[in-house]
């Protein structure tokens, strides 16, 4: 019996001497506490892989909103043309119009001249003035052709003008319909992007709510435009009326002068015409310039967001670089820890088969419970 508990007495004390419990759970320990930290530095690393992926679909998101408002600032440069082409027309329309308006002018006046001479001839006719009235009732009779066609030409343009303001209004209508969707968009981003990204997305919102308000300023402008120059053409037409009555009145007594004055009216009207398409090309050729700049300033963004999107791209490879180093080094922790239990459990071993070979008295050094 005592040989058996000296027996199990020397094992005990043999393991612990031949291996130091509290330096190995001190290692043990600072292995743990290592692959804590990295797990945790692993699991950050997980995060901001998962935020640069979430960034990725909202730059994705981004694009395919840049692409709409490209196609709304294609169709907007659609309408602008559009409604440049019924600015011209109305234009055209109003110097036919004014045309007409003073060759009835003319044509009343010739009227009247007609019926003055007819007067003064009731009395006394010559064979020249017989002349110079039949010249006058042909020129009358041309004159009454060109009003009836001028006449139907003006109906055709006033309908033009109210199919233009038509589709004027369902482009207006589509704008703000698209312009909904876009809100409405945003609020479904925001709900699902962090803070940063809602604020750059705010921003770029703000930027392309610019970019819309300043296409509806534009639409505006020309609308006032459109309306100032029909306004100016009124006037004109009222200004013509006014010097057709003056000219009227005054027709009795310059009968001769009558053929110089008709060709410096025609004069003046080509003059007019020509200072109103120099008008019109010169604001062709400002609202091109504008577009051009609006173009240049939304190249300038798209090359800032390309920027952006390959330093995200680098940031990411690097990131997954990391991941994939922390990987096999945990792999390696993780061999070393098990090589490390290997080898305590053969020297473990190896003690106990060399304790269990001593001879209880055979001289070999023993510890006592007190020595421990």
């Amino acid at each position: 019996m005592s040989g058996q508990g000296s027996g199990d007495g020397e094992l005990h004390i043999g393991l612990k001497d031949l291996v130091n419990v509290e330096l190995a759970e001190g290692v043990f320990t600072r292995f743990v506490a290592a692959l804590n930290s990295h797990a945790t530095e692993l699991h950050s690393l997980k995060q901001q892989l998962q935020a640069k992926v979430s960034a990725e679909s909202f730059n994705r998101e981004i694009q395919s909103i840049d692409r709409r408002l490209c196609g709304l600032e294609q169709r907007g440069e659609s309408m602008q043309q559009r409604l440049q082409s019924e600015v011209k027309r109305l234009q055209l329309w109003a110097m036919d119009r004014q045309a007409g308006e003073d060759l009835w002018a003319s044509c009343r006046s010739l009227q009247q001249t007609l019926a003055a001479q007819q007067a003064a001839l009731a009395t006394k006719l010559e064979r020249s003035e017989v002349q110079h009235v039949q010249h006058l009732v042909g020129r009358v009779a041309a004159v009454a052709g060109f009003m009836d066609d001028s006449k139907a030409r003006v109906t055709a343009l006033e309908g033009a003008v109210q199919r233009a303001h038509e589709q004027h209004r369902l482009l207006a209508d589509s704008a703000d319909a698209t312009k909904q969707r876009v809100e409405a968009l945003h609020n479904s981003l925001s709900t699902r992007a962090s803070d940063h990204s809602v604020a750059q997305l705010e921003r770029q919102l703000e930027n392309l709510r610019d970019a819309v308000a300043a296409h509806e300023r534009r639409c505006g402008e020309l609308h006032a435009s459109a309306a100032a120059t029909r306004a100016t053409l009124e006037a004109r037409l009222r200004e013509a009326g006014d010097a057709a009555q003056r000219e009227r009145l005054a027709s009795e007594n310059r009968r001769e002068a009558m053929a110089d004055e008709v060709d410096a009216k025609l004069a003046t009207k080509a003059d007019v015409a020509i200072c109103d398409g120099m008008w019109s090309e010169l604001r062709a050729e400002i609202d091109c310039k504008a577009w051009g700049h609006e173009h240049r300033g939304l190249a300038e963004r798209v090359d800032g967001l390309s920027s952006d999107q390959a330093a995200t791209a680098k940031q990411a490879a690097l990131a997954v670089r990391f991941v994939n180093w922390f990987s096999t080094r945990g792999e390696a922790y993780d061999h070393n820890l098990n090589a490390v239990e290997k080898q305590l459990h053969g020297m473990a071993t190896s003690a106990l088969s060399s304790i269990n070979q001593r001879q209880p008295y055979s001289g070999t050094l023993r510890f006592t419970p007190a020595d421990r």
